[in-house]
């Protein structure tokens, strides 16, 4: 990436340092995004002094900081642990018993909760963020994707360019989890890593000119013809991601 190599690793490490939390928030997103690169997560692994600069950013009195240096950090570390792992056949994935869980950016809660609610009423077990505060936020994340059996990500430009919905998007990748897109912007075409992860899927429209009964219903079908045997009630999570 070209940004690393014109020395974004010891200008961000200066930036970290400041005083002002908004120097700090950006210096700690670069970093974080330029973890998604998986030819760069090893240099970022061995880089002792901007893993320790993460850790602590990570107890940072500002919560977005927080959030994104446990995000970065569990990206160079989690990932490439899960990345050297051996990965599952898709039959035991697929039979893997769980939730839906529901990955999607703030801006779509609205709606977004009330698919939740409708999903609930058909029986269908799910697991949603439903608040921003403080916790275990990632290691919730990392439990919620584990032991879904399928996840629907809520596409719009706003999802591609959240790093914490990346974070979630890549590691349901990575698992090999079922993957059931919902449009959340009509006409959006998603390109970069959004698009190249949703590859030809076939997306369900949740846009605000969207039918909603006719997509929900076409949601409920989706999930019950992947759903394991047993799975009847509904989990609410919470997570204390700023996207």
């Amino acid at each position: 990436m070209k940004i690393y190599e014109c020395g974004a690793v010891p200008k961000c490490l200066d930036m970290m340092k400041s005083e002002d939390f908004r120097d700090r928030l950006f210096a700690t997103k670069v970093i974080w995004q330029l973890a998604f690169d998986e030819s760069l997560r090893e240099k970022l692994k061995e880089n002792g002094a901007l893993m320790d600069m993460l850790d602590s950013l990570s107890k940072d009195t500002s919560k977005a900081v927080t959030n994104a240096a446990q995000g970065a950090q569990w990206v160079i570390k989690k990932q490439a642990e899960e990345k050297s792992k051996a990965k599952p056949d898709s039959k035991s994935v697929k039979q893997t018993s769980g939730h839906v869980m529901i990955s999607y950016q703030w801006d779509d809660q609205k709606t977004l909760l009330e698919v939740n609610k409708t999903l609930q009423n058909a029986g269908i077990k799910v697991w949603m963020d439903v608040e921003q505060m403080a916790g275990s936020t990632l290691q919730a994340m990392a439990e919620a994707v584990e032991k879904a059996y399928a996840v629907i990500i809520c596409v719009s430009p706003k999802y591609k360019d959240s790093p914490n919905c990346r974070t979630e998007a890549e590691y349901t990748f990575q698992l090999r989890k079922e993957i059931i897109p919902l449009m959340m912007e009509q006409n959006y075409k998603p390109d970069g890593w959004l698009g190249a992860l949703l590859g030809a899927k076939l997306w369900i429209d949740f846009s605000d000119n969207c039918n909603f009964e006719e997509s929900i219903k076409q949601l409920i079908k989706e999930i019950k013809g992947r759903t394991p045997p047993e799975e009847n009630d509904v989990v609410i999570g919470k997570l204390s991601y700023l996207n």
